[in-house]
């Protein structure tokens, strides 16, 4: 279904750099990450982002170990166990995560299963500005789109087409400020998927269009 999936060369890189490096701790130890040689993660947030630069993988894109699943097409075993030892061996990094509000403002530092949580983050700028596009997943699956400024503290929801929150698929396209997505109205089969591009060449008024729909099939 219209889904390139994560190429065998990026791949294999990827896990050969998990099984030969040791990852150390991020300077920037406030923000929980582990710098591999092939990958980063963030152990608070649960957010993988690859550090190798090639079809089907942005290097820009946070995104959830499920989903890196879903692109390689294989589970990343490895990846799951480099991932945990390097976040259980150091004290530095709280398993907490962040907690958010249905209108994408921060609500805890500490994750309650009432609220959201974030599932996917990519950073860039504009005018001059550093902005941060997040997803939040909620416990039955829907999820919203937000856009941050000052790192979580000046967050507001992305007023998306359609009244459905199940939102799927989501990719920055590459070298861009473009997102694009997939929505559907529902689960189950034999419904209308939209493929949306999203445009934050201006931040303050993204711009939508359909690229593409198509009807589930089982």
């Amino acid at each position: 279904m219209r889904r390139t999936p994560i190429s065998g060369f990026i791949f294999k890189s990827a896990l050969a750099g998990i099984l030969l490096c040791s990852s150390t701790i991020s300077a920037e130890a406030k923000d929980k990450v582990i710098e591999g040689t092939t990958y980063s993660y963030n152990c608070r947030e649960g957010l993988w982002k690859s550090k190798i630069i090639g079809r089907g993988v942005n290097d820009k894109d946070w995104i959830t170990i499920e989903r890196l699943e879903e692109l390689s097409g294989a589970r990343q075993v490895n990846v799951r166990n480099d991932i945990e030892k390097s976040c259980q061996s150091s004290s530095l990094i709280s398993k907490a995560k962040r907690a958010f509000g249905a209108d994408c403002e921060l609500a805890s530092d500490s994750f309650d299963p009432r609220n959201w949580q974030i599932d996917y983050a990519s950073r860039f700028n504009a005018y001059g500005n550093k902005y941060l596009i997040f997803a939040i997943r909620y416990g039955d699956g829907s999820r919203k789109l937000c856009l941050s400024k000052n790192n979580f503290r000046d967050n507001s929801p992305i007023e998306t087409p359609g009244r459905s929150l199940f939102l799927h698929n989501i990719e920055r396209q590459a070298g861009s400020s473009v997102i694009e997505y997939e929505y559907h109205s529902g689960n189950g089969w034999g419904y209308e998927v939209k493929k949306y591009r999203l445009d934050f060449s201006d931040p303050e008024r993204p711009s939508f269009s359909v690229v593409d729909r198509w009807i589930r099939q089982r």
